[in-house]
């Protein structure tokens, strides 16, 4: 039985995936880059460190977890271990939830209106009926839709920031 806290390593890992495939692709080439594109590269980084944080502070009560089973932290978070994925959620006053899902090696952050799907080399954004795919560690690709990355990217970071904030004084 896969314990919550080993789930939680696994999304570490992909996240660590994530990160290091943008600072060696594109931060790597900042000197020739558009500051545009360069921006956007510094912001999916940002991500990959706030979903670390919340992966990270939630090891020890994941670590209580087996599978099947739920732990409510405060009224508004809960904590979920579902055979091959663990799912952190923030029910109230918006809900917001992170998973990862071991089998395919992702990690999904999901809001009301959004949803963003991190692996180690794809990024799917999605708002409402509106969606991207991208490789974030590609500096062409992310030059070709920086006004769409930017867009998307605007709408999600400031309930992954509450929530990430909230969650390290909760989960401690």
């Amino acid at each position: 039985m896969t314990k919550g806290d080993e789930l939680a390593k696994e999304a570490l890992s992909v996240l660590n995936t994530f990160m290091s495939r943008i600072e060696n692709n594109a931060l790597a080439k900042v000197a020739t880059l558009k500051p545009q594109v360069v921006s956007i590269a510094q912001r999916f980084m940002e991500l990959g460190n706030l979903l670390s944080r919340i992966f990270n502070s939630s090891l020890k009560k994941l670590g209580e977890l087996e599978q099947g089973r739920s732990l409510y932290i405060h009224p508004w978070w809960s904590l979920s271990v579902y055979g091959d994925r663990t799912v952190i959620t923030r029910h109230k006053p918006f809900t917001i939830s992170f998973t990862y899902i071991s089998s395919e090696n992702k990690i999904v952050v999901k809001t009301k209106r959004y949803k963003a799907e991190l692996s180690g080399a794809h990024v799917v954004l999605r708002k409402l009926g509106y969606k991207i795919e991208l490789d974030p560690g590609d500096p062409g690709e992310l030059n070709n839709k920086v006004n769409d990355i930017k867009y998307l990217l605007k709408e999600i970071f400031y309930p992954i920031e509450q929530a990430v904030l909230i969650a390290e004084k909760k989960f401690t």
